[in-house]
């Protein structure tokens, strides 16, 4: 745009999260585009790592409900996340996820073993002995209720970066 003696630039990038194209027009000025630059450089840092920046105090986006999802700055700003700085907490999430991979596994031996009536897996209804473990099958009665309607909280604690949910 340069050439055609218009002080207007233009800034284009891929969104991975919606799959979308974007663009913004913008008044060219090298400086806040070096901005830009450094942000996205910062941005594709982290997403490398897996982390989430740290808390930038931003102008530009004060005030903004956008400034939630984008740049995180050190301002409440309503409801939305919030930033927790602890060690203790970090590792019980990390032990939290660390052992959902292990109950996956758990559970997928079980449905191959144990199974459901549906589905039966080797040992359902069946007595055994493998090695040094003896399986022992009993039919139990199982009485049925109704549960009233009701509200609940689904919480999901996932990896940043598209790990899985869990």
């Amino acid at each position: 745009m340069m050439f055609k003696g218009v002080d207007l630039g233009c800034w284009f990038y891929f969104e991975k999260t919606s799959g979308d194209y974007l663009f913004w027009i913008l008044p060219l000025d090298y400086e806040y585009a070096e901005t830009l630059i450094k942000r996205a450089e910062r941005t594709n840092k982290s997403v490398a790592k897996k982390t989430i920046p740290d808390p930038v105090y931003c102008d530009s986006c004060v005030g903004g409900d956008f400034a939630l999802t984008l740049c995180f700055p050190d301002k409440d700003f309503g409801p939305g996340f919030d930033m927790i700085d602890s060690e203790e907490v970090l590792s019980k999430v990390k032990k939290y996820k660390d052992l959902e991979v292990e109950l996956k596994e758990f559970n997928a031996l079980k449905r191959e073993l144990i199974g459901k009536k549906d589905k039966p897996g080797l040992f359902f209804s069946r007595n055994a002995v493998v090695g040094d473990y003896i399986i022992e099958s009993k039919e139990r009665e199982k009485k049925g209720f109704v549960v009233k309607d009701s509200t609940f909280w689904v919480t999901t604690i996932k990896e940043l970066g598209g790990g899985e949910e869990g």
